[in-house]
C-alpha cells in the first residue's frame, strides 16, 4: 500500500473515532449542576466553597505562622 493510500485511509478511519471523543470529552467537562435551564443550586455551591475553605485555610495558617510557634521552641533549647 502506498503511503499515500494509507494516510487517506488514517484520515478516513479515524475521522469518525476523534469526533467521538472530542464530543465524550466536552460533555464529561460540563458539570450537571450549573448547566442547563436549571436554578444555579448556591447550596451546593456553598458547601462546595467551605469545604476548600477547611482545607485551604488550615495549609495557609501554618505555612505563614510556623515561625510564631517554633520560636519559643528553639529558645528553650541549648546549642
Amino acid at each position: 500500500m502506498s503511503p499515500f493510500a494509507r494516510s487517506i485511509a488514517r484520515t478516513r478511519l479515524q475521522a469518525p473515532q476523534l469526533r467521538l471523543f472530542r464530543q465524550l470529552g466536552s460533555d464529561t467537562m460540563v458539570s450537571t449542576k450549573t448547566s442547563g435551564r436549571s436554578k444555579p443550586d448556591w447550596g451546593y455551591q456553598a458547601k462546595r466553597a467551605g469545604g476548600t475553605a477547611l482545607m485551604y485555610g488550615p495549609v495557609v495558617a501554618v505555612v505563614m505562622f510556623w515561625p510564631y510557634t517554633v520560636k519559643p521552641v528553639m529558645d528553650r533549647i541549648r546549642w
